[in-house]
């Protein structure tokens, strides 16, 4: 809590104001703590989704791009099916392949044009359906992409909202902290931190040395009876 004394610090600065007697000091500096650690995780995690929405930004701006490329090579292969399919039909004036062949001045020259017709028709066929299935695909991740952009714009939205939530609420715990005497905010302080505990109690100095301990552990009695044993021996 020690990173608050300068922002506490500031703040009695300002002329202190008769205090609220239905919160204890502790309390008020308490709330006030716990409000700005909450404003502190507000504002780290609206900063980390900020970043991650950066990101998601990037890549759905990229998967446009793609899908825009996507849609123009499927383009050119629908330009280049049509003009091979109007080719086919002036070569064939209208004609079956088959009637084509035996009206030619040339059936086996035109038996091999009709083939190679075939051919080109049938690769660009393959070609146009491979451009279809890749700009299926590549739609699908982008749309995946902008959906996934789109919550993430959300959910920082919501952050922001908490952020600015948390924000008021510092704002209203700094004007009851400003309110407090700065001897009750220093007591407050440590009474939080654990710094107010009494000392333990020490014995009282009768100006007596401190006993010996026997090797039984205990120290002898001064004022333990005589026996007459005792007696006789310094006698």
């Amino acid at each position: 809590m020690r990173p608050l004394l300068a922002l506490c610090a500031a703040l009695l600065t300002l002329p202190a104001a008769a205090p609220d007697p239905q919160e204890p000091p502790a309390g008020v500096l308490g709330r006030f703590q716990q409000v700005y650690e909450r404003g502190q995780t507000a504002e780290r995690q609206y900063a980390a989704l900020s970043a991650e929405l950066a990101v998601q930004q990037r890549r759905t701006a990229a998967a446009d791009r793609a899908l825009a490329r996507a849609r123009g090579e499927l383009a050119d292969g629908r330009r280049r099916a049509a003009v091979l399919a109007r080719e086919q039909y002036r070569s064939g004036g209208g004609f079956s392949p088959y009637l084509r062949v035996l009206l030619a001045r040339d059936p086996e020259d035109a038996l091999e044009r009709s083939a190679a017709l075939v051919r080109v028709s049938e690769h660009q066929a393959l070609i146009l359906r491979e451009l279809f299935l890749a700009e299926r695909r590549v739609d699908r991740r982008a749309s995946q992409a902008r959906t996934a952009l789109e919550k993430k714009r959300g959910t920082a939205e919501r952050r922001r909202d908490r952020a600015r939530q948390v924000k008021r609420e510092l704002a209203a715990a700094e004007e009851l902290l400003a309110e407090l005497a700065p001897a009750d905010v220093a007591a407050a302080e440590d009474a939080l931190n654990g710094d107010g505990e009494p000392p333990a109690a020490e014995a009282p100095d009768d100006g007596k040395p401190p006993a010996e301990e026997t090797p039984g552990g205990k120290a002898p009695a001064d004022d333990a009876p005589q026996t007459p044993a005792d007696s006789d021996a310094r006698s």
